[in-house]
């Protein structure tokens, strides 16, 4: 019922990208990142990301989670404004 809703309620591309924002998710340790998804979710903004940024987008994700799910100062993270402010505190 509820995917019913979704889909009477959003375009395709609509939902597609609140799928893809959803693998932004930082709980878990970060356990729902999912590296092409996020590189799909990047295609939606072409003049933001060039080829050559999306072609090394992919290892960048990579070391990202690697980093944050090796520092403990990042395990209690559990949003996108606890994650920036997480990150000018530590630089």
């Amino acid at each position: 019922m509820q995917l019913t809703e979704l889909d009477d309620r959003f375009t395709e591309t609509s939902t597609e990208l609140l799928l893809y924002m959803a693998r932004l998710s930082l709980n878990d340790s970060f356990f729902t990142f999912n590296k092409e998804k996020l590189i799909r979710f990047a295609l939606f903004y072409p003049s933001e990301f060039s080829i050559v940024d999306l072609i090394v987008l992919g290892d960048q994700l990579d070391t990202y989670i690697i980093d944050l799910r090796g520092d403990d100062e990042f395990s209690d993270i559990k949003s996108i404004a606890s994650l920036a402010d997480k990150m000018v505190k530590t630089k």
